[in-house]
Order: structure tokens, then C-alpha cells, then sequence
């Protein structure tokens, strides 16, 4: 009896182990994609009105 529940917990930690990991790596990439999109808007703020129409243009035209 006690061995049935020691294997019980083990496979439940097994899955909370991995449940664990699949959420940290949703959430890396997550942040990963968040700073790419405000690198790009932060680079856009620095130019002049023209570039900055123009290169918002080119990225509505590529649907970022």
C-alpha cells in the first residue's frame, strides 16, 4: 500500500515538473516576442517624421 502511493506521488510530480517547464518556456518566449515589438518601436521613435512614416508603411504592408 505505501509503495502504490509513493509511485502516485512520483508521477505526480513528474507531471507538475513538466507542466512547470512548458509554462517557463511559454512565458520566455512570450517576453522574448514582447521586447522584439518594443525594440522595433523604440528604434521607430528615434527617427525623423518622414523615415518613421515610411518604415511604418513598410511594416503595416508586411502585417507585423
Amino acid at each position: 500500500m505505501q509503495e502504490v502511493r509513493s509511485q502516485g506521488w512520483k508521477k505526480l510530480y513528474i507531471v507538475l515538473g513538466v507542466l512547470f517547464g512548458l509554462l517557463l518556456v511559454i512565458f520566455y518566449l512570450g517576453m522574448c516576442l514582447y521586447r522584439k515589438d518594443m525594440t522595433i518601436v523604440d528604434d521607430l521613435r528615434k527617427l525623423s517624421n518622414k523615415k518613421r512614416k515610411m518604415r511604418m508603411d513598410l511594416l503595416k504592408a508586411k502585417n507585423y
